[in-house]
């Protein structure tokens, strides 16, 4: 497992008193993550009237 800069964390560890634990295991199944292409980060330029807004 490997950590794609800016995506959260490559890995989640159980903490001590977790009532569940999960393990990886092969069920013949593909996994989709692993067959994803990294997904791209897009900008978009909005030209705001005002960076507050009022609901009143």
């Amino acid at each position: 497992m490997h950590a794609i800069k800016g995506r959260g964390s490559a890995s989640q560890i159980t903490q001590r008193f977790a009532r569940d634990r999960r393990e990886a295991f092969d069920d013949g199944w593909s996994d989709e993550a692993e067959e994803a292409a990294a997904l791209p980060t897009t900008l978009e330029w909005e030209q705001a009237k005002s960076a507050l807004s009022r609901h009143g």
